[in-house]
């Protein structure tokens, strides 16, 4: 697998590349009057059920995309620093006692009250499952207003974020009171890329990108497969900066309007359109001012969306 997508650029071009064109960057011939032909022959006539595969940075992914998802989102770990635990709770684990602090992993702290003996993060066969561990973020309502908002939504949309199995409890030995999380990685699931999301503005927005990027039925689903997730060093976690974190987070959440929609075709006209990776030769319309009369000019359209958002 050669192809690696560069999260630190401008990954929404490059993406929507892959998507069309099964390579990061599109075909040097695009603009060829017989396109049509071109197109139809090298690209429609593609297995409809085909996928590329594409791989990304876990590490880059947390630094440059995903800013915003920490302890916080995680319910584990809001009920750990709720807790009150009582000696006689932690009786089984005086062995583990460290520096007058109890260090516990995920298979001791589910057995405490916090879960009362029922483990959420296994199967029925006892085995660890991942996608226990995961929280989903959805990026259309964070952060509306950072300059990588429209690229952030329209390639990821939606993603789930991981803890480490690993992750550890300390609890102080003498009040019996939660200390900090240490030794805690968050890193991405694997993903895909195509226009069936319905999450937020995707449910408008889709529809109508997906009519004008690829009227030739090219797309084939990205699907981005994450690597370098040992890169990503663990973090401690106390109990005054969960809080921090907590209001941090609260600070970042936002409603979504007609602006931002507005942001996302802006977008689309100042990013996409230059960067020659669309073919949209059209006889009957123009086909960078179409795209604004669909959804901008269309009163019915407008008025739905408000209804909604």
């Amino acid at each position: 697998m050669d192809f690696l997508l560069n999260l630190k650029g401008d990954y929404r071009i490059e993406i929507l590349s892959y998507y069309l064109w099964g390579e990061s960057t599109p075909p040097s011939n695009l603009a060829r009057k017989d396109n049509y032909v071109l197109i139809n022959k090298d690209y429609q006539v593609r297995d409809k059920k085909a996928s590329i595969i594409i791989q990304a940075s876990a590490f880059d992914y947390m630094k440059y995309v995903d800013r915003y998802t920490n302890a916080t989102n995680f319910g584990v770990f809001q009920k750990f620093f709720d807790s009150v635990f009582s000696e006689k709770e932690l009786e089984e684990f005086k062995g583990k006692i460290e520096n007058e602090t109890y260090i516990l992993e995920l298979d001791d702290i589910v057995k405490t009250k916090m879960y009362g003996g029922e483990n959420p993060f296994v199967s029925k066969n006892g085995n660890y499952v991942e996608d226990y561990r995961v929280v989903a973020v959805i990026y259309y309502y964070l952060d509306t207003n950072s300059s990588d908002y429209v690229k952030r939504t329209f390639t990821f949309g939606s993603t789930s974020i991981a803890f480490n199995k690993d992750v550890k409890f300390h609890i102080d030995a003498k009040i019996y009171d939660p200390v900090c999380i240490p030794n805690l990685k968050l890193y991405p699931l694997d993903d895909n890329f195509d226009f069936q999301s319905k999450d937020g503005l995707a449910e408008f927005i889709n529809p109508r990108l997906e009519k004008k990027l690829y009227p030739l039925k090219i797309g084939r689903t990205v699907n981005i497969k994450f690597i370098d997730k040992e890169k990503i060093e663990p973090i401690t976690i106390s109990k005054k900066y969960f809080q921090e974190l907590k209001w941090r987070s609260w600070l970042l959440k936002s409603t979504q309007g007609l602006y931002e929609l507005w942001r996302c075709f802006m977008y689309y006209r100042t990013h996409i359109l230059p960067s020659g990776v669309l073919y949209l030769q059209d006889d009957n319309t123009n086909s960078q001012t179409n795209l604004e009369h669909t959804i901008f000019y269309n009163n019915k359209s407008l008025n739905k969306l408000q209804k909604n958002l």
